[in-house]
């Protein structure tokens, strides 16, 4: 057992009390957090994960931990790549948005005290961030406890607009970044959240069935395609212990999806065009993807979509389906073609790549074909409304770990997103200038309105009945605040205020 302290912004309860309802603090006394570490035991998975023996990996958009406890204190000690956004959900809502920074390091949030369900959510890609939890620590003696397996489970497969790609861009001229991209405000997330399922979301960002993305049409671009990464935990750049994601071989025992949802083609068509002999090999690559699908997934319903952002390869998309049922006698593979983005109506993310408004769009799109198919019933009491405005994840806000095992990271890691951003600008979205010559002429007028609009409107994405605590918060005094309005300046002058060491039992249950 091994005990280590953590330094904690904290405010008299009486500040807190006027300036931020639902957040408590202690006034003098110490609190003991017990830290557990993110097994199976303790926590339920969300996604493809991978436990190695001390920490518990989490790669593809929108991976993470549920788990419920008694208490008022939560902080999730973290090793990985610096640039990853992550959220925390208390309850179901939002309460921390930041991003990823002196890793190995910690984040902590207050909460009113009482039984909460609490979700640690990777909400960029697999491909730019990587991130272990190495323990979870909390202020309850009855420690943690994995929430309840949902009825039915989605697994959804697709490249950037799966893993919200530029969601939070100002506009279609921005460039990547893993700050806009946010996996759990995806069409994939919100159709899960629409039927309260599990998901388990694979995607890559310009990836395809015959080609990624490429900027030469005719010339395949064979570094990128689903049928390599599907196999694996994940795609990524980063490696830790000596270890890349990709080489890490995922357990489909692990995670048996009643349904299955393709979104792919997309990046393809950057490739085929309209040559007619490339969009053969699109969909004879599709029959073959199909059937590797199927073979790990023998049981499964398969639905393939596709049309987000361009609807070029829908009909060789249902000719590959067609084509694998008569191949193969499998009748349990049904097809649906989604609306493109509505520029004038919903804007564009970074790269042209879909708001959140669109994907609120295609997620009810997707459910209402998920029940007609398959007789599921839609949670009407589930609101998926899209945010009014984009969300900006807070930065600076982790403390270091003192307890740093610095051997956990690979000294070849990068230290931010920022070394990414030019290898995968040039994404899906990039490839509706190509798709739809009137959707981009509306796009350089959609780009102009929403400059000007969105930097204005741009604010942090966590609530007020929560607060995060860091001694680094003082240093950060430009970054968006954890609670908005009149009363999170307050809030955060009062945070500010006070300090006290918060003693942290670090047992290994």
């Amino acid at each position: 057992m091994k005990i280590f302290r953590s330094s904690l912004a904290t405010v008299c309860a009486a500040a807190i009390a006027f300036t931020c309802s639902g957040a408590v603090y202690a006034d003098d006394d110490t609190t003991e957090l017990t830290a557990y570490e993110a097994t199976t035991d303790n926590v339920k998975t969300l996604g493809r994960t991978y436990y190695d023996g001390e920490s518990l990996w989490l790669s593809h958009s929108a991976t993470g931990v549920e788990f419920t406890f008694t208490g008022s204190t939560v902080t999730a000690t973290l090793t990985g790549e610096n640039g990853t956004r992550m959220a925390i959900y208390s309850d179901g809502e939002r309460v921390l948005d930041f991003m990823t920074s002196s890793m190995p390091g910690t984040v902590t949030v207050e909460l009113e005290e009482g039984e909460h369900t609490i979700s640690i959510l990777k909400l960029s890609e697999a491909m730019q961030s990587t991130v272990l939890i190495d323990s979870i620590s909390v202020d309850s003696d009855e420690g943690i406890s994995p929430t309840s397996a949902k009825s039915k489970k989605i697994e959804f497969i697709g490249d950037s607009i799966t893993c919200g790609y530029g969601i939070d861009g100002a506009s279609a001229s921005e460039s990547f970044s893993t700050t806009t991209e946010d996996g759990a405000r995806t069409y994939a997330y919100k159709t899960a959240q629409l039927f309260n399922a599990d998901y388990s979301m694979v995607s890559v960002s310009g990836c395809g069935i015959v080609s990624g993305y490429t900027g030469s049409a005719g010339t395949a671009n064979t570094a990128n395609l689903m049928t390599d990464f599907y196999e694996n935990l994940g795609h990524a750049w980063g490696w830790f212990h000596d270890t890349y994601v990709d080489a890490i071989e995922w357990d489909f025992d692990e995670y048996v999806p009643d349904l299955i949802v393709i979104n792919l083609g997309t990046n393809d068509y950057s490739y085929t065009g309209s040559d007619e002999d490339l969009i053969q090999e699109y969909t004879d690559g599709y029959v073959e993807f199909l059937k590797q699908v199927r073979e790990n997934n023998p049981d499964s319903e398969i639905l393939c979509t596709l049309g987000i952002m361009g609807q070029q390869l829908y009909s060789a998309m249902e000719t590959a389906v067609a084509n694998y049922i008569e191949e193969t006698g499998d009748t349990k593979v049904n097809t649906l073609e989604f609306d493109t983005i509505d520029s004038s109506t919903e804007g564009y993310g970074s790269d042209y790549h879909p708001t959140e408004l669109t994907h609120e769009k295609a997620a009810y799109t997707l459910a209402e074909k998920i029940n007609e198919l398959y007789g599921w019933e839609i949670d009407e009491t589930v609101d998926i409304t899209a945010s009014e405005e984009k969300l900006t994840p807070l930065t600076g806000i982790m403390d270091a770990d003192e307890d740093d095992d610095s051997d956990k990271t690979d000294e070849n890691l990068e230290d931010d997103e920022s070394s990414d951003d030019e290898d995968i600008a040039s994404d899906d979205e990039d490839t509706s200038e190509d798709e739809d010559s009137e959707e981009d002429e509306a796009s350089d007028e959609e780009s102009d309105e929403e400059s000007d609009e969105d930097s204005s409107t741009a604010s942090a994405s966590t609530s007020s009945s929560a607060s995060s605590t860091t001694s680094s918060s003082s240093s950060s005094s430009n970054d968006s605040n954890p609670v908005t309005g009149a009363a999170g300046a307050a809030c955060a002058a009062a945070v500010l205020a006070v300090g006290v060491f918060v003693a942290v039992k670090k047992a290994k249950k």
